[in-house]
């Protein structure tokens, strides 16, 4: 904008003092003005002031009150616009760091949900951490562990290699079959 930062919140302090006791800022102004010899005696009379002046600029002329609202507004709008850069700003450094990480992790790890990972790392884990936990979720999930195998009942065979499954079609040796074998479990 043409101005050095200092600059700028030097302008936004003061400002903000002229603001906060606008009549010793009107007296400081005036002090200086007079020291400086470019406000004389006849410049120097008071205006009253018209009752749209606001309470606390009592006894302040109403040119410099009007003059000081409108650099109050152009401050405000000033400093909102300030920290609406300020913001802007560290969103984007922040994207930018955030799409940095991401691109190291595929580099890394290959393919992987990015918004799982953002997930996981919002709750605390550290981005490596976190996309190692994800492999292993989808890994369990597309690669279900292997049921497994059946219990050992008596000499050495599986319940499934001791049935002969040509018998099962009968419901009474099925019966036979499930009583013989539960009957050996509990001795």
């Amino acid at each position: 904008m043409g101005a050095d930062y200092e600059s700028v919140q030097a302008a936004i302090a003061t400002m903000r003092w002229a603001d906060s006791d606008p009549l010793a800022f009107y007296n400081a102004i005036k002090e200086q003005l007079e020291e400086m010899e470019l406000l004389t005696n006849d410049n120097n009379t008071q205006l009253n002031t018209a009752p749209t002046v606001p309470p606390e600029f009592d006894g302040v002329p109403e040119a410099f009150v009007k003059e000081h609202l409108e650099l109050r507004s152009k401050a405000e709008k000033f400093d909102k616009f300030m920290s609406d850069y300020e913001n802007e700003k560290n969103t984007t450094q922040n994207q930018q760091q955030l799409d940095k990480i991401m691109s190291e992790l595929h580099t890394k790890h290959g393919r992987f949900d990015e918004d799982a990972v953002l997930a996981r790392m919002i709750k605390g884990m550290n981005p490596d951490d976190a996309v190692k936990d994800y492999i292993k979720v989808v890994s369990e999930i597309s690669n279900p562990q292997k049921q497994a195998p059946p219990p050992v009942l008596g000499s050495g065979r599986t319940a499934v290699d001791q049935v002969d499954s040509s018998k099962l079609k009968d419901n009474k040796t099925r019966k036979a079959l499930v009583a013989e074998i539960l009957g050996g479990i509990d001795s």
